[in-house]
C-alpha cells in the first residue's frame, strides 16, 4: 500500500478536461443523491428533491473545479507533476471531501433550515465522504493502472527500436556548431550538437548540460527555451520532449514509463527527462525511425 502511495501520479492536463471531469463527478452526485435520497430528501415533495440534489450535485462540481483549476494555477510550485504522486492525490481529495461536505452542511442549513450539531455535521460529513469516495477511488485506481501499463509497454516497445543502431544514425543530421546566447549578450556557449545532452530552463535562465573531455558539466545562461528552439531549428535531434527540457535524442539509452508518461535517460546523466503526454506520439515517431 505505502509503495502504491508513492508511486508518480498524473496532475497536469488542460482546464477543459479537468472541468469535464468535475462536471461528471458533480452529474454522479446529482444522480446518486436523487436516487437514494439520504439527508431526509426521501419525505420531500419531488421539486424540492430536485432541487437540493441539484444543489449538492453543483456544490460539488464548483469546489472540485476551483481546487483543480484555479488552486493549482496559484500554486503552480507545489502542484508540479514531477513531484505529484498517488498519496498527494488522495489527500488532496480529503481535502476537497471536507470542503464539499462543509459547504453541504451550510446548504442544508439554508433549505432546510436545521441547527448545527455535532450529530448533525457528522452525519453530514460521513454521507458526503461515503458518496465522494466511490466515484474519485474508481477513477484513481483505473488512471492509475491504465497509464502504467500503457506506457510502460509501449516504453518497452520504443525501447527495443532504439537498441537498434541504425534507429537514430541514419539520418542527415547537421554537424554545425551551436551557438547558445545570453539574452544579456554577455555570455555565450559554443559546443557540437554531438556533445550537447540536455537543456533545462527556470524562470528566465536555462540551464545547458553538455560533455567535455568525458564529462559531464553545465552552464546557466540567462534565456527561454522558447528562443532557443530558433537557434536549434536546423538540428532535429535537439526536441523539446517538455515544457522545460530541451533533449538531444541521439544521447537516449533507455526510455521508462509510469502513469506520468514517458521518462528519458541519457548517457552518462543522473536526471531523468520527463516527456510531455501531448507528445508521446510524436516523439515515439522522432525514436521509432
Amino acid at each position: 500500500m505505502f509503495r502504491l502511495l508513492k508511486q508518480p501520479y498524473p496532475f497536469s492536463g488542460s482546464w477543459q478536461h479537468k472541468l469535464l471531469v468535475c462536471f461528471c463527478i458533480g452529474l454522479f452526485i446529482f444522480l446518486f443523491l436523487f436516487t437514494f435520497r439520504p439527508f431526509g430528501l426521501d419525505d420531500e415533495p419531488m421539486p424540492r428533491i430536485l432541487y437540493a440534489t441539484l444543489i449538492y450535485g453543483a456544490i460539488t462540481f464548483i469546489i472540485s473545479s476551483a481546487l483543480q483549476i484555479l488552486v493549482p494555477y496559484a500554486f503552480t510550485s507545489f502542484f508540479e507533476e514531477s513531484r505529484w504522486t498517488v498519496a498527494k492525490e488522495v489527500g488532496y481529495f480529503a481535502l476537497s471531501v471536507f470542503l464539499i461536505a462543509l459547504v453541504n452542511i451550510y446548504a442544508t442549513h439554508v433549505m432546510y433550515n436545521r441547527n448545527f450539531s455535532l450529530a448533525f455535521f457528522k452525519t453530514m460529513f460521513i454521507i458526503t465522504t461515503l458518496v465522494a469516495v466511490f466515484p474519485f477511488a474508481g477513477l484513481v485506481l483505473f488512471k492509475q493502472i491504465r497509464l502504467l501499463n500503457r506506457y510502460k509497454s509501449e516504453a518497452m516497445a520504443l525501447q527495443q527500436k532504439i537498441d537498434i543502431p541504425e534507429v537514430l544514425t541514419n539520418k542527415q543530421l547537421s554537424d554545425e556548431t551551436i551557438i547558445i546566447q545570453a539574452e544579456n549578450e554577455k555570455e555565450k556557449l559554443q559546443l557540437s550538437p554531438n556533445d550537447l545532452l540536455f537543456i533545462s530552463a527556470a524562470d528566465n535562465y536555462i540551464k545547458v548540460y553538455f560533455q567535455q573531455h568525458q564529462e559531464v558539466k553545465s552552464q546557466m545562461l540567462r534565456g527561454t527555451l522558447k528562443k532557443l528552439e530558433e537557434v536549434l531549428a536546423p538540428h532535429p535531434q535537439l526536441y523539446r520532449c517538455h515544457r522545460t527540457y530541451i533533449v538531444n535524442l541521439q544521447k537516449v539509452k533507455n526510455i521508462s514509463g509510469n502513469a506520468q508518461g514517458y521518462k528519458l535517460e541519457l548517457e552518462g546523466v543522473e536526471e531523468i527527462i520527463p516527456v510531455s503526454r501531448s507528445l508521446n506520439k510524436e516523439i515515439a515517431t522522432r525514436l521509432g525511425k
